[in-house]
């Protein structure tokens, strides 16, 4: 029967039945063929739709992947690239979830010697006070950490690693209270006998403040 698309190196351009002509440079073979600069698939859309360019939805039990990429050759590219500008009144990932399980929905196995950090935040313009990771818990009462640091190894890596370099007036850690919150702010348990010092404060320079500060206006009935 005839091929649900045709493609061409001669002329590249590609049909898909009972779609547009758009651009491309698939070879007949199968594979990618072409060297250069060109790319391979080129979709550009002017005009102002609100249907998906790729829309994938699966109607069937399946076990393989939607989106597959193999970057064991590609070192000096990246598996997605995403520039934006302008107004955003949409996020540029989205993630809407309300299945059941115990897989997460986004995992990093990292099994090389990597000399980079997994995740990367460069805030060099945010002046909107907002932050680079928020987790917010909303309304309803959830069990589970919003963050949660599992140190099973025996490296001397840091749970939590903080340098400040530069001369500015923020806190390094800030927690603000603003409702009827009976937990702890910070708790330490031991549950072994472990030769760590619970809580260990270094000033090795000339502070021309307290080390510790603590300010209790509150009328409060706690020790």
């Amino acid at each position: 029967g005839n091929p649900i698309a045709t493609f061409s190196d001669t002329n590249k351009t590609s049909r898909f039945y009972g779609a547009a002509t758009f651009d491309s440079t698939i070879s007949a073979a199968g594979l990618p063929t072409t060297a250069g600069a060109a790319n391979t698939l080129d979709i550009n859309k002017t005009g102002a739709g609100s249907g998906n360019v790729l829309d994938i939805t699966y109607s069937a039990a399946a076990t393989g992947n939607a989106i597959n990429v193999v970057m064991a050759d590609n070192v000096a590219g990246a598996a997605l690239n995403i520039t934006a500008a302008g107004a955003r009144t949409d996020s540029l990932i989205e993630i809407v979830d309300t299945s059941t399980g115990t897989a997460p929905l986004a995992l990093f196995d990292i099994n090389g010697d990597y000399g980079a950090p997994v995740m990367s935040f460069l805030l060099a313009s945010q002046t909107t006070g907002f932050g680079a990771v928020l987790i917010d818990f909303e309304a309803a009462a959830k069990a589970g950490y919003g963050m949660q640091l599992a140190m099973s190894g025996t490296g001397s890596a840091q749970g939590i690693d903080i340098n400040v370099s530069g001369a500015g007036s923020g806190d390094a850690i800030n927690i603000t209270d603003s409702a009827a919150f009976t937990g702890d702010f910070i708790q330490l348990v031991t549950a072994s006998a472990t030769g760590a010092i619970m809580l260990n404060l270094d000033a090795v320079a000339a502070n021309t403040v307290g080390i510790i500060d603590i300010d209790c206006t509150g009328a409060g009935s706690g020790d």
